[in-house]
């Protein structure tokens, strides 16, 4: 229950981070910055990756887990060259697909980690295909 709770805290911050922290500016001449939070913490370490995946491993039939963490890497790792090489070096992909073998017949997250694992290795490709990595 704790690991829900959580993964869906982590999720409600990602989602209204936008609309609570709109960037601000002084001047025209000092870069936009959000206010320090604790989610803009967490959205600087590369680590969180590694303790996300650790959890959809650690809760693998706990389907809220592992849907709110396919959210969460999704949010994390899609604009963040970083994150995304973390996620592929901490198996990330793998506990994902493992994720989705586990729970084919849950129609809710197997769209999510359709969605979420097509989404990631689009942007992993262009990566490549860019010769970035």
């Amino acid at each position: 229950a704790l690991a829900e709770a959580a993964c869906a805290c982590l999720l409600i911050l990602l989602v209204e981070k936008a609309a609570n922290y709109p960037e601000q500016s002084t001047s025209e001449d000092e870069p936009k910055q959000q206010p320090d939070t604790v989610l803009s913490v967490l959205n600087i370490e590369v680590a969180v990756v590694d303790v996300l995946v650790s959890c959809m491993k650690l809760h693998p039939k706990n389907v809220r887990v592992q849907e709110c963490n396919f959210r969460i890497l999704t949010r994390l790792c899609l604009d963040d060259k970083e994150k995304l090489i973390a996620l592929s070096q901490f198996d990330g992909f793998v506990i994902m697909s493992a994720s989705l073998s586990t729970h084919w017949d849950n129609a809710a997250i197997k769209q999510e980690a359709i969605t979420s694992l097509s989404t990631l290795f689009a942007k992993l490709a262009t990566y490549q295909a860019a010769g970035e990595l």
